[in-house]
Order: C-alpha cells, then structure tokens, then sequence
C-alpha cells in the first residue's frame, strides 16, 4: 500500500509540473505574438506623437538613427500596389511602418508585430528639395512650399 501511495504521489507531481510547464510556454509564446508596439490599421492608420515616439525607439534598438532630425513616419495600407510600383516593399506586410530621414536620404519599413527591420535603403534627394523612396513615392522635403512658391513667383515675374 506504501508504495502504491508513493506512486500516485509521483503521478501527481509529474501532472502538476507538465500543467506548469505547458503554461509558461504558452505565456512565452503568447508574449512573443504580442506587437512591441501598437499602431492603427485601416482607418485608423494615422499614429499619434506617442505611437511615433514608440515606434522610433523600438527602431533604435536595431539600427542607429538620427537624432536631430524628425522622420517622416508613416503606416504602410495597401503593399500589394507598393511592391508592384518598387521592390524596395518586397517583404513588407501591411500594418509595417515606413520611416524617412532625408538628412541621411534613409529609409526603412519596420514591422512593429514582429520587431523587426524588414528593408533599409536609400532615398533619393531631388533638386526640387523632395525625396523619394526609390523611384516612384515623393515625400515633400521641409521647406519645399518656399522654394516652389519662389520658383512660381520667378516665372510670373518673367512672363
């Protein structure tokens, strides 16, 4: 009888320790789906100073960036038309998050769910101080209304 009570005894310890044991994987598990940061979809695409500042940090775990410049931040909505237009958006999902530096004519899609960099690349500065994303996207650069608006004026003034 001592040894059938040591054997149950064992068995429960075993069961207890597996319930344990499938638990914790399913916590680390589900930590590891959870997105390192939070951004919108759809509609609610535009992200806020916050979700910005977030999205910027968790970047800077895993490349160096800039500090005195302010990024050009945006929320990638429709890749499929991205990634026909340019093959820099190739691996990028939607929900990924476009960043553009023009001071160091950067670019990089990060995927907030996964943490991490899905493509860095270059940015082309045009002479009418706007940047691309090689070739097709345009991002206005600082400044360009005033340059535009004194170009317009220079043409008015010459007709």
């Amino acid at each position: 009888m001592a040894n059938n009570k040591g054997a149950s005894n064992a068995i429960v310890v075993t069961i207890i320790v597996l319930v344990i044991v499938v638990l914790l994987g399913f916590w680390f598990f589900n930590q590891q789906q959870t997105p390192v940061v939070e951004v919108g979809s759809g509609e609610d695409a535009q992200l806020t100073e916050e979700q910005i500042a977030n999205v910027i940090a968790a970047v800077r775990r895993h490349i160096v960036l800039p500090e005195d410049e302010e990024p050009l931040v945006a929320t990638i909505i429709n890749v499929d038309e991205l990634i026909a237009e340019q093959p820099f958006y190739q691996g990028a999902s939607n929900g990924d998050i476009l960043i553009i530096y023009g001071s160091v004519a950067k670019a990089l899609i990060y995927d907030p769910r996964a943490d991490r960099l899905v493509n860095v690349g270059p940015v082309e500065v045009q002479q009418d101080a706007s940047a691309t994303v090689p070739p097709e996207t345009t991002v206005p650069a600082e400044g360009s209304e005033d340059i535009e608006a004194e170009a317009d004026a220079e043409a008015e003034a010459q007709s």
